[in-house]
Order: C-alpha cells, then sequence, then structure tokens
C-alpha cells in the first residue's frame, strides 16, 4: 500500500505545482463494511452542512444593518478623513507614522494623540483605560439599546456557534473521505474484524498509538443529532466495537484516529516506503551484504544493489496506488520494466557492472503472484533481448523465496 492510502493526505496547488503531502494519521471506522450506513453518514453531514450555512446567513443578515451602523457611528469618519489625507499628501501620512515609533518611550502617548487627530476616539479621553471604559460602556448589552442589545448579542453568539459547527462538520467530513481510501485499499477479500484484529495487533506492538486528534461518533440508528459527538477516545482498536448509543443500545457509527510509531512513520513517508525498508530487513536476515540509493552517471539512481558469486543485482522499488484498476496498474508496471531496461543498459557500460551478469529486480507491493507471473510472461513475450529476459518482477514474499535459492 502506498503512503498516499494508508495515511491521510493534504494537496496543495494544481496541475505541475500540485503538492500532496501525508500526515502521520490513520482512521479506523465502521462505516465502510456496511455500504447504506456510508451513505447515511455521507447524507447526514451534506445536508447538516447546508442547514448550518443557511441558518449562519441568515442570523448575518440580520446582524448587517447593525454592523453597518457601528462602522458609520465609529469608523467611516476616521477612516475617510485617513484617506483624504493620503490623497493630498501621502509623504505627510508617512511622517507622522515614523514620527510615532521613532521614540519607543513615546510611542503610547504618540498613538494616544494620532487617534485623537482623526477621531478614532473623543478627545475628552485621557487615557487608554479611559478608552476601554467607554468602549466597554458603548457595548455593553442593554435592553433597550438599539444597536448591542440582548437579542443582537444573541445573533453574534449563534453566528460563532455557526462557525465552530461547520468546522466540526468539516472535519468530521475529511475523516470519512479519508478513510474511504483506506478501505478501498486494505478490504478486498480481508473482512472488517479482520482489518481490526490486524490494527489491534499494531497497536499492541506499539507500531499504531492513539491520537491527540478529535474522534467522531454518531448513532445512526437514532433520529438525526439525538446522539453524535466529538471526543477524545485513547483504547485499543478492539475496544471499538463496545461504543454503543445509550438511548437504543446499537453500536455507534465511529471514525477514530490513530497514528504510526514516529520512526514508522519516517520510513512509510520516504519515497519508497515500507516496501524498500522490509526488503533491506530480508537481505540483512539473510546476511546479505547490500547497499541503497547508490548514484551513477549523474541520473541514475539504484534502489538497492546486492551480489553473489556470478550475479549483480540491481533492485528497483515500487509502491503502487492498489486502489486502482488492474489496466492501470499493468500500464505502470509496463513503464517502470521499460526504464529498468534503459538504465541497466546504461550502467552496463560501466565496469563494475560488466565482472557479473547483471540481474534487474523490478520490486513491486503487489500480492497476486498470478497477475505478477502474467505480465512478466507478457513483457518477456514482446522483449526477446538476453538483458529483457534477465528482468524480474517480484514482490516479497517471492523475494524471500529467490533468496533460499540464491543461499
Amino acid at each position: 500500500m502506498s503512503k498516499e492510502e494508508l495515511l491521510e493526505t493534504h494537496e496543495i496547488g494544481q496541475g505541475q505545482t500540485r503538492l500532496i503531502y501525508p500526515t502521520n494519521r490513520i482512521i479506523i471506522s465502521n462505516a465502510f463494511h456496511n455500504a447504506n450506513k456510508l451513505r447515511r453518514v455521507q447524507s447526514r453531514s451534506e445536508i447538516y452542512d447546508i442547514n448550518v450555512k443557511d441558518f449562519a446567513n441568515e442570523k448575518i443578515e440580520y446582524l448587517r444593518p447593525y454592523f453597518e451602523e457601528i462602522y458609520t457611528q465609529r469608523l467611516k469618519s476616521p477612516i475617510d478623513r485617513i484617506s483624504e489625507d493620503f490623497k493630498k499628501n501621502k509623504i505627510n501620512i508617512v511622517g507622522k507614522l515614523g514620527e510615532t515609533f521613532a521614540n519607543p518611550e513615546e510611542i503610547e502617548q504618540k498613538i494616544f494623540i494620532l487617534l485623537q487627530e482623526y477621531g478614532f476616539i473623543d478627545k475628552s479621553l485621557n487615557s487608554f483605560q479611559e478608552i476601554k471604559d467607554s468602549l466597554d460602556r458603548f457595548f455593553m448589552p442593554k435592553k433597550n439599546k438599539e444597536i448591542i442589545n440582548e437579542i443582537t448579542v444573541k445573533n453574534l453568539f449563534e453566528i460563532i456557534k455557526s462557525i465552530k459547527e461547520l468546522y466540526v462538520n468539516n472535519s468530521y467530513k475529511r475523516l470519512y473521505q479519508t478513510n474511504q481510501v483506506l478501505k478501498n485499499s486494505l478490504t478486498g477479500n480481508v473482512e472488517f474484524y479482520s482489518k481490526l484484529a490486524l490494527f489491534t495487533e499494531l497497536y499492541e506492538a506499539k507500531i499504531l498509538n492513539t491520537s491527540k486528534e478529535d474522534s467522531f461518533v454518531e448513532c445512526i440508528q437514532c433520529e438525526h443529532l439525538t446522539y453524535k459527538g466529538v471526543l477524545q477516545i485513547k483504547t485499543s482498536p478492539q475496544n471499538l466495537e463496545n461504543l454503543k448509543c445509550p438511548f437504543c443500545n446499537t453500536e455507534l457509527t465511529y471514525f477514530v484516529p490513530y497514528e504510526l510509531n514516529t520512526e514508522i512513520y519516517e520510513v512509510v513517508k520516504s519515497k519508497d516506503g515500507l516496501l524498500l525498508d522490509a526488503f533491506c530487513n530480508t537481505l540483512l536476515e539473510n546476511e546479505i551484504n547490500f547497499s541503497i540509493n547508490d548514484k551513477f552517471l549523474g541520473d541514475i539512481e539504484v534502489d538497492c544493489i546486492f551480489e553473489d558469486e556470478s550475479k549483480k543485482y540491481v533492485a528497483e522499488v515500487k509502491m503502487y496506488k492498489l486502489n486502482t484498476t488492474i489496466e492501470k496498474l499493468k500500464s505502470k508496471v509496463r513503464n517502470h520494466f521499460g526504464k529498468l531496461k534503459e538504465d541497466a543498459e546504461r550502467l552496463l557500460t560501466l565496469p563494475e557492472f560488466q565482472k557479473k551478469e547483471l540481474i534487474p529486480i523490478l520490486l513491486i507491493n503487489f500480492q497476486d503472484n498470478n497477475f505478477i507471473d502474467e505480465l512478466q510472461a507478457e513483457l518477456k513475450l514482446a522483449n526477446k533481448d538476453e538483458l529483457s529476459q534477465n528482468i524480474r518482477i517480484l514482490n516479497l514474499i517471492q523475494i524471500k523465496e529467490m533468496l533460499i535459492a540464491y543461499d
């Protein structure tokens, strides 16, 4: 599995400037082994998002005249005065600002004078404390006050609450959108509870840890918003199935973030991910000397090189996205087969690669041996030259079998 499929990813920019980067967050959820449950979660979330936005816009429109009146009463005249002065004499404005901040000991006094000069504060005020007291009186809610009263304050707090709810709901949507990639990559013939057992083993081995990020739970059997919450969950994945609705006692739909051990995460997000690391460990277990990321001829980087008495192996490691079609996967493997052949041909011009038979290896993360064997036969049928016949497309299990024979 590629790092983009295992970890949550973010995108910045578009086209050639688009940057995709992973974050150390893996979402475990029970929403995806039931298509109806997932659709219900998505539908509720989208409808709720629309309702909250409409509510917030309604409150903003209600408060708009009050904001405009505050602007007219308190800010319009001073801002117009500054704008006129700037148009008439830009240097004078810049000079005033420079004079204000020139002497650190007089900054407070100079700012005070500047605010009075342009009418931001009344000339009867003599200190910043008096300014604060004046603003407190102006913004203090009162029943019969035209601008700031209990109704406008209530509407303002409802807008703030709506903004918070939109943020929370957006975070919720990001969880199920991220986890859908993880689900598609891991399922296939693997049942949900088998995945949960796998994550539990990773948790117990301290490869997977709980996250400080928020978890989301919801009962989709009850009426919408009957039981829905954002909370911190710190427990083993095997305990998540114990989350029950207090009203109907059915299993809650949950989205719980976990994170990888820091060292494992660094390996996963590296260029070749876990596959190269696992390959190197396999070589170490078999007491085979190797080198990684060696560069040749300026633009060729070999992921891993090892050798025996008669052969020299150059391995190219490729982590493919498994959440794709077989044809797209075949196309990518064909392209990398061709690139590996081109690089191998150039390496053979170097003396150090002429002493032994060169065996290029394309190590991939696809576990279907039949798929690999069929594609390998197809490529060798189309490429009859000796070097192409020597290229081996293998997964990690096949590499281990090859190394047994190597011994």
